[in-house]
């Protein structure tokens, strides 16, 4: 079998043996219609805000009163509030979702690892 091509030459654009490229579509999405991902991710976190709502006693409000006293890294408020990573940890994602504490540089734990030092956001 012969090659029509001679001497290897790339294919003319648009002939018999161009490879066929389809155009890529943009996603296009309404401004009240988003993603189905985005959506359960907001689901989960409004489950998960309910869950750890800032009532009086909750560890969310505990961690809260702890930063308003002192600056402090989440290593730090296991410590302080006597609880582990992963009581702290989601406490303190609630919280900075809800805008009540901000990240304000970073300091090393007590393995020497560096940590976000949360305090309370301005108003």
């Amino acid at each position: 079998m012969t090659d029509i091509r001679r001497n290897n030459a790339p294919p003319e654009p648009g002939g018999l043996f161009a490879p066929v490229v389809a155009a890529a579509k943009p996603a296009v999405f309404a401004v009240n219609d988003p993603p189905r991902a985005t959506a359960r991710q907001a689901t989960r976190w409004a489950t998960q805000d309910a869950a750890y709502a800032t009532r009086p006693g909750s560890m969310v409000a505990r961690v809260v009163d702890a930063i308003r006293e002192s600056p402090a890294t989440c290593d730090e408020l296991e410590v302080l509030l006597a609880a582990p990573h992963q009581t702290i940890s989601p406490a303190v994602n609630a919280a900075m979702r809800r805008g009540l504490i901000v990240a304000d540089g970073a300091r090393p734990t007590r393995s020497g690892r560096s940590a976000r030092v949360w305090r309370i956001a301005d108003c």
